[in-house]
């Protein structure tokens, strides 16, 4: 969660804790935006109006660099434009402050149902690797050879998240 508001973000915290979600915490867009690029998220909640860097430009960063998690924007900007400028950006949904903690809590679980990523994820590459996710089969040019169940979840994990340091 990206948000300049630490009060906000303590009221938030007990509400996606009792829903046994963990949460980290930014309260710059600077911040915000280096925990996204160092961190795999399932999804990042981000308010727009922040501190050092907006968060209208966090996310469009974050979409330049091939990023597709789940962006909820927060915002007290609610007009049409705004919202639109918000979606544009790359934000999945736009929620307008002051929220309601249920629909918060509802519009989470509904991206968390989304795909990760719109396009075919059946084939993973990364330099002259490449994995089939479907066969279990890791390609390169001298040949291929298939992976256990354990390697190829791995191997997915890291091509799906390159350029991120994932926690163990």
């Amino acid at each position: 969660m990206v948000e300049g508001d630490q009060a906000l973000c303590a009221a938030v915290d007990i509400h996606l804790r009792q829903q046994g979600y963990t949460v980290d915490y930014a309260h710059t867009g600077e911040d915000g935006l280096h925990f996204a690029l160092q961190n795999a998220y399932d999804l990042i909640l981000m308010d727009r109006m922040l501190p050092e860097l907006d968060g209208l430009e966090a996310v469009r960063t974050l979409r330049s660099r091939g990023f597709s998690t789940p962006v909820l924007m927060l915002t007290a900007l609610d007009g049409v434009p705004d919202r639109v400028d918000g979606l544009d950006a790359g934000a999945d949904d736009y929620p307008a402050k002051p929220f309601a903690a249920e629909e918060l809590l509802a519009r989470i679980r509904a991206l968390s149902r989304r795909p990760r990523q719109w396009e075919s994820t059946s084939r993973l590459s990364a330099g002259d690797l490449e994995l089939d996710t479907e066969l279990a089969a890791l390609l390169r040019p001298a040949g291929a050879c298939s992976l256990s169940r354990r390697e190829k979840q791995l191997l997915e994990l890291f091509l799906r998240n390159a350029g991120q340091t994932l926690t163990r």
